[in-house]
């Protein structure tokens, strides 16, 4: 039963992963090049320049991923609800 469980968790935050890396990946490369821009110009308030433009480029991801990230989704409930103890050996 435990090795189920730890199975059936290793395998819910792998799909948390790999439904939020394109998130991931653009936030920590967002986040960068806007500490470089911090560094190079002490002056400018960042932030007020980051917030709204990290929030519109996430929406943008979404919108443009969304497809395909339901159809993964939905591979997982799928599989899922077809063998809800694990594969069959």
């Amino acid at each position: 039963m435990a090795d189920w469980g730890l199975s059936l968790v290793v395998w819910i935050f792998e799909a948390g992963f790999v439904l939020a890396s394109p998130f991931l990946l653009i936030s920590v490369l967002y986040n960068l090049t806007l500490g470089f821009i911090n560094k190079a110009m002490p002056q400018l308030m960042v932030i007020f320049v980051g917030a709204p433009v990290i929030t519109f480029l996430s929406l943008v991801i979404l919108a443009v991923g969304l497809p395909m990230l339901l159809a993964v989704w939905q591979e997982g409930v799928f599989e899922f609800l077809a063998f809800p103890a694990g594969q069959p050996k």
